[in-house]
């Protein structure tokens, strides 16, 4: 997606439903303050509505009061990598 589709809008907006479970709780503390980034592996909605596997590294960014003001966030796309593990599950049964 362009940066413009992108910057401002939730999370939720390109999660896929059944993966913001666990993000969620996540985002929730980095806003509090207990942490200040998390790891997850989820999927993305992409425009076309097909489904990206990603790992997603999400770091806050604070203000000078330490105060929550957004979070930035790294996705790389695993998509091939995710299908080949099933794959490999699949032929060790």
């Amino acid at each position: 997606r362009p940066a413009g589709e992108v910057i401002g809008r939730p999370t939720t907006a390109f999660t896929h439903p059944d993966d913001w479970a666990e993000q969620e709780p996540l985002v929730r503390a980095m806003a509090a303050g207990d942490r200040d980034g998390y790891q997850v592996r989820k999927r993305y909605i992409r425009p076309d509505g097909r489904t990206v596997w990603t790992e997603l590294s999400a770091k806050a960014v604070r203000g000078p009061g330490g105060e929550f003001l957004y979070a930035v966030g790294v996705s790389v796309d695993v998509t091939a990598r995710h299908a080949l593990e099933d794959q490999l599950r699949h032929a060790q049964k």
